[in-house]
């Protein structure tokens, strides 16, 4: 979600909100080692602010 105000614009996004273990796309196709097969990342929150000048 965004905010814009006359000072600029604030941002806030949340990605796995719920923390659910999952295993990427990329984990699982990407190689056969063990090394390449990883988990998502968990619960992450993301916060911005931008300025145009």
């Amino acid at each position: 979600m965004a905010y814009r105000t006359r000072a600029g614009k604030f941002s806030l996004g949340i990605e796995n909100l719920l923390d659910k273990d999952y295993f990427t796309y990329y984990s699982q196709s990407a190689r056969v080692s063990d090394e390449y097969y990883f988990q998502g990342r968990g619960r992450t929150v993301t916060l911005g602010y931008q300025l145009d000048f």
